[in-house]
């Protein structure tokens, strides 16, 4: 499985840059489901001790009718802290390292959080009166990372 997983980020990379095979990357190793990738706030991931949080009300990227909203994840199991492999915490790290903005939680209170701009093509939820509206900040894509020298778990 790592070698094909490896080929398929190779391919991700190709055609969406190293944003997208990092994305696979992440997602084969820590079992993530898309919606939880994509609403990865940076603030929800710990390199210093190896996890992500996936935030039991923020957790997960929805799309429904008005657009793409922040909401809790698939499950309330789904909410949960994801240990990372050493490969991936360095593929992580140097990603992060690179970004000129990052995306923060809504609830944030970071100076730098709240610093990243904010992109007005997300919406609230599709019941926005009943649901917080958690709007997105963007990040751009980082350089190039070579997945073949990763360290595949055995």
């Amino acid at each position: 499985m790592p070698e094909n997983v490896i080929q398929i980020a190779d391919q991700a990379t190709t055609l969406g840059g190293p944003s997208a095979g990092l994305l696979v990357i992440t997602a084969a190793w820590t079992g993530c489901r898309w919606g939880e990738l994509a609403g990865l706030q940076r603030d929800h991931v710990h390199l210093d001790h190896g996890t992500i949080d996936i935030d039991p009300e923020y957790g997960a990227l929805h799309e429904s009718a008005p657009g793409l909203w922040l909401g809790p994840p698939k499950t309330p199991a789904s909410a949960r802290t994801i240990t990372l492999p050493p490969f991936l915490i360095d593929l992580l790290s140097e990603h992060l390292a690179t970004t000129l903005a990052h995306s923060c939680s809504p609830a944030a209170e970071d100076a730098d959080c709240a610093a990243a701009p904010s992109t007005d093509a997300y919406s609230a939820p599709p019941s926005a009166a009943t649901s917080a509206k958690a709007p997105i900040r963007s990040a751009p894509a980082s350089p190039s990372t070579d997945y073949d020298t990763a360290t595949k778990p055995g």
